[in-house]
């Protein structure tokens, strides 16, 4: 099963890479300053929407202890989120690589589930004993 869900991963990490692409070369220029920090803005969440592929795949796939530090969860989850905007436009707004942004949602519930329990529990400081 793991490896099924990481060749999806896979295949929706490419068909978001060509929606990136695509969505970045067929950007207007902006005329004022409110379009270029939303051009801005859409281009990082564009980045963030790849990054959480790479972040499901590494939370699906292994137990590294970085992912144990609270900081690093607030991280992931900053991204993770700037990248379901981007799949949540892709679906209702754009219209567009509906399937892989279905995925990519479920991707992003994933470690969102995974996360967000983890932000709210207390550190254990063994220093403090």
């Amino acid at each position: 099963m793991r490896i099924i869900i990481n060749i999806v991963a896979f295949v929706a990490f490419i068909m978001q890479s060509i929606s990136f692409v695509f969505n970045a070369l067929i950007q207007k220029k902006p005329e004022c300053y409110t379009e270029t920090l939303y051009s801005v803005f859409l281009l990082t969440a564009y980045v963030c929407s790849l990054l959480s592929v790479w972040i499901f795949v590494f939370m699906y796939n292994f137990n590294f202890s970085l992912l144990r530090k609270k900081y690093v969860f607030f991280f992931l989850l900053m991204i993770v989120l700037l990248g379901c905007y981007i799949h949540l436009m892709q679906l209702f707004v754009i219209q567009d690589f509906i399937i892989t942004s279905c995925f990519m949602l479920l991707f992003d519930c994933y470690v969102i589930a995974k996360v967000l329990p983890s932000c709210f529990k207390k550190e254990h400081n063994e220093l403090s004993k």
